[in-house]
């Protein structure tokens, strides 16, 4: 899935532009670059109606107001680094297993029968990355298995720490899945007066910035950040994370901007540790596209 970004209505009237921007990886101009959507911020001074949007395809970001606190994160144990973190148990299909195969990756993996309830499935003949039957990623070659396997371990540890203190995230419709064309609702809720970070881990390991954008502010003032997505191709997984903060984000921000666009899920957990601070929370959703 890809996904794009647009102004806000407030900037679409003053300025006339509404192409679409980098939603997870662009900056303002970039009219639907990302991976399968298009987004669309609404003004910080509008209050769009109270309907959820999705992703998988097209992205429409939409902040919406509210006077709810935001959530205390808890003090509980962070979730391991992803060196140290158990192996990503990999299996193939039409391929034999090869020592170097995955060979690159960051995080520690193990090649397994396919009835080994393996993490991820490599397809070598479709060239399909798939996980717990779902779609990850088409079009992966044997080059791309170290970003799949450094992925795979990264949505892990993203999980574990979203589970210390979640950030909420309501996503409609519930399944969390969007055939092309279809919207998807997501809300960022709790981040009133709160400095937030939006990314998209893709099914392939990209990595695609969402907020702050252009001149996105850094610190929200509604209770929600709402985000409006439609399903289109490249279909597959992605992995949406919140994070927000009392504090600035403003070195994490730079991080992301650094790896926008590309794969480097191996680096999100260095930069989540060092730079999201100790108050910070984090939420994770899973959004899958299909044809």
């Amino acid at each position: 899935m890809e996904l794009g970004r647009v102004f806000g209505d407030r900037l679409w009237r003053s300025a006339l532009i509404a192409a679409a921007l980098a939603l997870f990886f662009a900056e303002v101009h970039a009219a639907e670059r990302s991976r399968g959507v298009g987004v669309r911020p609404n003004s910080a001074a509008e209050t769009p109606a109270d309907s959820g949007e999705g992703s998988s395809g097209g992205l429409d970001i939409a902040p919406l107001g509210g006077k709810s606190a935001p959530t205390e994160a808890s003090q509980s144990a962070a979730p391991a680094p992803i060196k140290s973190q158990a192996p990503v148990r990999l299996a193939l299909r039409g391929a034999s297993a090869d020592s170097a195969l995955g060979a690159g990756a960051t995080a520690p993996f193990e090649i397994v029968a396919l009835t080994a309830n393996p993490d991820v499935i490599w397809d070598a003949m479709t060239r399909d990355a798939s996980a717990g039957g779902a779609m990850l990623a088409q079009n992966i070659g044997r080059s791309d298995l170290p970003a799949l396997i450094d992925r795979a371990a990264a949505v892990r540890w993203l999980i574990a720490r979203a589970a210390r203190g979640p950030q909420p995230l309501r996503i409609t419709p519930a399944g969390r899945t969007a055939k092309k064309g279809e919207r998807v609702d997501i809300a960022v809720a709790g981040v009133q007066g709160r400095s937030l970070v939006l990314f998209c881990l893709a099914g392939d390991g990209t990595v695609q910035l969402l907020y702050p954008l252009g001149s996105d502010p850094p610190f929200v003032r509604q209770t929600e950040y709402r985000l409006s997505l439609i399903a289109r191709e490249p279909f597959g997984a992605d992995e949406l994370i919140s994070i927000a903060a009392a504090q600035p984000l403003d070195r994490l921000e730079q991080a992301l901007r650094r790896l926008d666009k590309r794969k480097g899920a191996e680096q999100i957990v260095e930069l989540i540790s060092n730079f999201a601070g100790a108050d910070a929370i984090v939420g994770a959703a899973a959004i899958l596209t299909t044809p």
